[in-house]
């Protein structure tokens, strides 16, 4: 997170995507994005807040975990986008 902060940038790595959270929906727990997500453990300890045009994201059904999933597609320049760093746990 300090270097996404530092760097003003997210490189997309999983399907050229950055996958995100819309801003209204409750911040989960380490253990929660762990198990909602798939994520590996000790993963989902901290998130970026930033702000984003709605054109940019799409959703995809992610039928393995049973959610749809934000994303942008490509890397995130966070210039101008308001980036705050919260560490989570």
């Amino acid at each position: 997170m300090r270097k996404i902060i530092q760097e003003l940038r997210i490189v997309a790595r999983d399907q050229n995507k950055v996958f995100v959270e819309k801003a209204e929906r409750k911040k989960l727990s380490p253990g929660d994005a762990v198990e909602t997500y798939g994520l590996d453990p000790g993963k989902g300890m901290a998130c970026v807040e930033f702000d984003v045009e709605p054109e940019l994201l799409q959703f995809q059904k992610n039928v393995q975990l049973r959610l749809d999933e934000w994303f942008v597609v490509g890397n995130v320049d966070l210039t101008n986008r308001n980036p705050q760093g919260y560490v989570n746990f």
